[in-house]
């Protein structure tokens, strides 16, 4: 089961071939991350992969890593707003939390303390509805 590695090398035709052969689209790795949060996460991958996830039915609020991440929260800390905004369109929920209480805002504060992609991507979440305290 190659797809992980695909959604995470933005590789659309490797994607497109493991669907076809029958994986399933919310198939977990040896991480826990579906193949929606590998594309996510990568900086490497890009929105057509997320479509043909989403479109394939993957589920956007999928917990991964133990449920202490989203699809959605992993994208918006690699600082790549099209690909948050294609989750949100998408049904992502803006206001998961881990299970120790960590929102979408504090873990890009992690993520992107240093970047330049902090505070456009903190401006955006907030704008669309993202809570700034612990849960």
């Amino acid at each position: 089961m190659q797809i992980h590695t695909y959604a995470g090398e933005g590789d659309t035709d490797g994607v497109r071939c493991e669907l076809e052969l029958g994986v399933a689209v919310d198939a977990r790795n040896d991480r826990d991350f579906t193949p929606l949060a590998c594309a996510a996460s990568s900086p490497d991958s890009n929105l057509e992969v997320l479509q043909i996830l989403i479109e394939a039915g993957a589920d956007v609020n999928a917990s991964v890593d133990s449920s202490k991440n989203f699809p959605i929260g992993l994208a918006a800390c690699t600082g790549d707003l099209p690909k948050v905004q294609l989750l949100l369109d998408a049904g992502a929920n803006i206001h998961f939390a881990s299970p120790s209480g960590y929102t979408i805002l504090i873990n890009i504060a992690y993520s992107l303390h240093d970047s330049k992609n902090l505070v456009p991507m903190i401006e955006f979440l907030v704008r669309n509805g993202a809570k700034t305290g612990l849960l």
